[in-house]
């Protein structure tokens, strides 16, 4: 069982690593504006839905290329502190 989970570790891990180079292009480049803001709109909705704020503690698990980072750091602000942790 063991060699199994990590086997499916290694493949997933690899999965992501192949890909993170263009990882953002793939899901957030916009080919109208040729920036990474396709989910502009979305992710604004979504943040302006959580409540942080100045000065929390922030854990951004499975962050990937860190798209969330700017939103996140404009509620935390520089009195923040945010955690970054991806699988690959």
């Amino acid at each position: 069982m063991k060699m199994l989970q990590d086997e499916i570790y290694r493949t997933r891990k690899q999965f992501f690593n192949d890909r993170a180079a263009s990882w953002r292009d793939m899901l957030y480049k916009n080919p109208e504006t040729g920036h990474h803001d396709k989910h502009e709109k979305d992710f604004e909705r979504l943040f302006s839905l959580l409540p942080l704020k100045r000065g929390d503690h922030v854990l951004d698990a499975g962050c990937g290329a860190g798209v969330l980072v700017p939103y996140i750091l404009g509620r935390i602000t520089e009195t923040g502190i945010l955690y970054e942790l991806d699988f690959a």
